[in-house]
């Protein structure tokens, strides 16, 4: 049998010629000699295309290579002023693709979740970055405030002296 077909399209079994290869056609789909399985296309191209909305529970994805080189000590961050610069000529961040890019081509959702992290990894250091930078300005400010005290009560301390002794001085204050 060379080849069987069910009413509508349903179902359609075919065989390519003795190589003992077939495509199975199902309702809006195929399963190709290649091994592709097509849901709502007729032409897959991986190993699953699905032309519509898929529910599932969960998905796992293999990768090689997660982000916590992020994490490492030789690890770069861009400063910041590079990174606004950046942003502000192509309008994305570096390492995720533009808009354009996604329409055309979408997304690998395993090395979209490992960039996404890469980004959230980085921006836990520019946090923690800013916190050290916040942290020393109110330990200078609280320096500078005793020292501004200081002054005041020397200024205090001078003026009563002045007074005291009669002393004419020009005091700029």
């Amino acid at each position: 049998m060379d080849f069987i077909k069910a009413g509508d399209g349903t179902i359609h079994l075919g065989h390519d010629g003795g190589f003992g290869r077939a495509n199975i056609g199902l309702p809006l789909g195929i399963w190709n000699a290649n091994g592709n399985v097509g849901i709502g296309t007729l032409n897959p191209q991986e190993k699953l295309s699905v032309n519509g909305k898929v529910r599932v529970h969960e998905i796992k994805v293999q990768l090689d290579g997660w982000s916590d080189f992020v994490f490492d000590k030789k690890y770069q961050l861009m400063p910041l002023n590079q990174l606004e610069a950046y942003i502000a000529n192509n309008g994305h961040l570096p390492a995720i693709p533009s808009a354009a890019e996604v329409i055309k081509n979408g997304i690998e959702l395993g090395e979209m979740n490992k960039r996404l992290l890469q980004k959230i990894e980085e921006l836990s250091l520019y946090v923690i970055q800013q916190e050290k930078r916040l942290l020393d300005q109110e330990v200078k400010a609280l320096e500078q405030s005793k020292l501004n005290q200081r002054q005041s009560e020397n200024i205090s301390i001078l003026l009563k002296h002045i007074k005291k002794t009669g002393t004419k001085t020009k005091l700029m204050l």
